[in-house]
């Protein structure tokens, strides 16, 4: 603690309540005083942090909700603005939301009560399954006086809590905050087109999604019935936040983004029927490894497993296996808009043109197909066509919009398709 903060007579009221607490806890307070009056203006206060610490700067307007927290039991969960609450086992973080977000706080899950300010707030609070997980829940506003002394380091006005989760440590608190977060938010994005993200401590995006005014009304938030591979994830929040930025957007990255999302399973797609086939002669109890017939066979299996397919023909493989035909018709079928401009070969030069129509194709090979040209128009001129790669600023791009969308719906579909069940 320094010199000026040890007891200077002009701390007063929750200044000083609020730095005694933290020099009882060996916590570094910093009294910041104004230059006219000298009077004190702020504490800023070290606390635990999984980064080391983390600065906290409590303002006149903040003090009272401060001091009214346990933050003696806090540990910032860096890089974000959330913080975990030791002694009363729960998460709180501030969100950001991007999107329709009437679709998601007009449903009936929606409950109105008094913030701890005595103001109206909103919340959600999502059922779980099982007595074994995480109780979770939305609030508009500032309904946790917690939220109220993170306010002036958020920016934000919804906020998660995670409650029941006694005895972690910072880097457990930090894991389960991530994975609760990119399931919760995958699906609130796919069920109600709010876009959910946490902010970061330097952020400052938004974002809007037209995309969402398709999506149906009337349905509350669940509790995510799948946990979902954390890289993919992390390829598929990357693409999302991407157009989080009202200041450049960058359709060309956004696109590839979400095409990784797909890329990253093409090897258990692609090769699915070799490895369930080799597989199953592994099981096979009657396998005699001297039986050089035998052998070959499973030798013929591996060869086949590991043959290298064309990435094309992998994507084509991976949507197949994870997105219905009626699924993709309905998704093209949904306006009159859409099937025109996939069906327009003006729009975009040198990609496949989609026909939901056209029975003498599988419509997941022509999304495929177009998919793949997009990406090769955007990388690189490829597979002997004359298209030139799309740049930036050029008038094609600005054309992009539903082909994201598109990419994006597939990308949503075989993280799904790939999720595994909470356990």
């Amino acid at each position: 603690m320094s010199a000026s903060a040890t007891e200077p007579p002009e701390l007063a009221g929750h200044f000083k309540e609020i730095a005694d607490r933290a020099t009882n806890r060996s916590m570094q307070v910093v009294v910041k005083r104004r230059y006219d009056s000298g009077a004190v203006d702020a504490l800023e206060i070290q606390l635990p942090s999984t980064e080391g610490t983390r600065e906290f700067r409590v303002d006149a307007d903040d003090a009272e909700a401060f001091a009214s927290c346990r933050f003696e039991d806090w540990i910032a969960l860096s890089p974000y603005h959330a913080i975990y609450d030791t002694s009363q086992g729960f998460i709180l973080s501030p969100v950001r939301e991007y999107g329709y977000s009437t679709r998601l706080w007009g449903t009936p899950g929606v409950e109105k009560v008094v913030g701890f300010d005595g103001k109206e707030c909103q919340r959600i609070d999502i059922a779980t399954p099982s007595r074994n997980l995480p109780g979770l829940e939305l609030s508009k506003r500032q309904l946790h006086v917690e939220a109220a002394a993170l306010g002036a380091h958020s920016a934000a006005g919804v906020y998660l809590k995670i409650s029941g989760v006694q005895g972690l440590n910072g880097s457990e608190a930090l894991q389960l905050l991530t994975r609760v977060t990119a399931s919760l938010f995958f699906e609130i994005d796919v069920t109600h087109g709010s876009h959910f993200r946490l902010p970061r401590l330097d952020d400052y995006e938004t974002v809007s999604d037209a995309d969402a005014a398709l999506l149906p009304e009337g349905r509350a938030p669940q509790f995510p019935r799948l946990s979902y591979d954390e890289n993919a994830m992390t390829l598929y929040q990357y693409a999302r936040n991407l157009n989080a930025s009202s200041l450049q957007k960058m359709p060309l990255v956004e696109y590839l983004g979400f095409y990784q999302v797909i890329e990253y399973f093409m090897p258990a797609y692609s090769n699915a029927d070799s490895l369930r086939r080799l597989r199953n002669a592994l099981k096979d109890p009657n396998l005699d490894p001297d039986n050089d017939v035998a052998v070959g066979r499973l030798m013929s299996l591996l060869i086949d497993a590991n043959q290298k397919r064309a990435e094309r023909e992998q994507l084509k493989l991976t949507i197949a296996a994870c997105i219905e035909e009626q699924s993709l018709a309905a998704y093209l079928n949904r306006s009159k808009e859409n099937i025109k401009f996939f069906g327009d070969k003006t729009k975009i030069l040198d990609v496949k043109t989609l026909n939901p129509a056209n029975r003498s194709q599988p419509l997941t090979a022509q999304v495929a197909d177009r998919i793949y040209d997009l990406r090769c128009r955007i990388v690189h001129s490829k597979e002997g066509g004359d298209g030139k790669p799309l740049l930036p600023f050029g008038a094609e791009t600005k054309q992009l919009g539903r082909d994201i969308a598109l990419v994006r719906f597939v990308a949503r579909k075989v993280l799904i398709a790939s999720g595994k069940m909470w356990r």
